[in-house]
């Protein structure tokens, strides 16, 4: 929590008169994601233990003249064992600021506003289930570098390292990277992998982009 925050303010002034509306890559998206979210403690609900969850995801962009962007994003991880199940829900309203470094990469500032929602419900032996929810708020933000990983017409692969935090209780920064693959000028697939104190997550995406 707010580890890297001061650093993340001043490089963004630094770098915004840098923003002159030229980017190296598109910012306006659709696309989902499918993974595994693996507990670096397990988390125990009534009689049964979790050790990981499933998660889908859903994120769309929009670029506002070759310029900054906004996003919307939801998330759920979840898992059902025979006595109990978990669901841990996130959405985050926020938006980016993209600056081309190089013909071949840039840089991208990013913050929002995260709720999330943690559901836990068992068993209990007189029937019926006993569910427990917390709930919480703040700000996120993060930095990443998209770059083409090979010139010319070669440039149809794209990697992604990025480093995210927020303000909600108990985060940990997060570190990770992406690898996107480019079938064509919109479609893509890509293979992600992220780290943090509390969980590694494995995912796959699609995602579609237009300018």
């Amino acid at each position: 929590m707010l580890r890297f925050l001061p650093f993340l303010v001043v490089s963004t002034f630094a770098v915004t008169p840098l923003a002159n509306g030229d980017t190296a890559f598109p910012y306006s998206s659709l696309g989902f994601s499918l993974g595994q979210v693996n507990l670096d403690e397990d988390i125990d609900v009534g009689v049964d233990t979790y050790s990981s969850l499933q998660l889908f995801a859903a994120e769309g962009s929009y670029q506002i003249d070759g310029g900054p962007f906004v996003s919307l994003s939801v998330s759920a991880a979840a898992e059902d064992e025979s006595n109990s199940d978990i669901e841990i829900s996130t959405f985050t309203l926020g938006g980016g600021l993209p600056v081309q470094l190089h013909e071949r990469a840039d840089l991208v500032f990013q913050a929002g506003f995260t709720s999330s929602e943690a559901e836990f419900c068992f068993d209990e032996p007189a029937g019926g289930q006993l569910c427990e929810d917390e709930d919480d708020s703040g700000l996120s933000y993060g930095l990443s570098a998209r770059i083409w990983a090979f010139p010319g017409e070669l440039g149809r692969f794209e990697i992604n390292p990025f480093v995210s935090d927020s303000t909600l209780d108990d985060a940990e920064t997060t570190y990770g990277a992406r690898a996107r693959v480019w079938f064509t000028g919109n479609h893509t697939a890509a293979l992600s992998f992220e780290t943090s104190d509390d969980d590694d997550t494995v995912a796959v995406s699609y995602r579609y982009f237009w300018q």
